[in-house]
């Protein structure tokens, strides 16, 4: 058998819309270059990443299987698009009643990465279930910008898991979790 993937390319806002656009684009985080707050809900994310100058945000994804299994041994992605002013990342929402995947799993709502200049803010992440035995990734950090170039990054966006969740944590740069009780094995 093949891990397929899903993606949601430029179905966010489009270039220069969404609440808060422009620069490198906000949404879970705020962009580089983007003084506008961060919106949408953390805990049930369905909302679209904002646009950057030029390019558009990630879009919105949601699983929804309550009674049942979801298993992501592939690539789950609402990035923003990559520009010198990047979009921010989008939502990835997923509820059921078991959470499964392969270490090759990924859910993956980044901003996007200008290799100079704004980055776009990330995106949210939300995965709600009643047991567990995912063993993939969860990224939703900030596009890779030019920090020296405005003074400060884009920031990344939420990440929030059952409060049953015991993860191993990994931080490039920054994390931002979702209000409540979080447990981790490794920092």
């Amino acid at each position: 058998s093949h891990d397929a993937g899903l993606a949601n390319p430029r179905q966010g806002f489009p270039a220069g819309q969404g609440p808060a656009n422009g620069g490198g684009a906000s949404h879970g985080g705020r962009g580089d270059g983007n003084g506008i707050a961060s919106y949408g809900d953390p805990l049930a994310p369905v909302t679209l990443g904002s646009g950057g100058n030029f390019v558009a945000g990630g879009g919105a994804i949601k699983l929804a299987c309550p009674a049942g299994t979801a298993t992501i041994s592939g690539t789950v992605r609402s990035n923003g698009v990559t520009s010198s002013r990047s979009g921010a990342g989008g939502s990835v929402y997923i509820v059921c009643s078991t959470f499964a995947g392969a270490s090759t799993g990924l859910l993956q709502a980044n901003g996007g990465d200008p290799g100079g200049n704004n980055g776009g803010g990330g995106g949210r992440i939300a995965v709600s279930w009643t047991s567990s035995t995912y063993s993939g990734k969860y990224e939703c950090r900030g596009g890779l910008g030019d920090e020296t170039f405005t003074g400060f990054g884009a920031a990344a966006g939420t990440l929030s898991l059952p409060e049953s969740a015991a993860l191993d944590l990994v931080v490039d740069r920054e994390i931002g979790l979702a209000p409540g009780t979080h447990t981790f094995r490794n920092v």
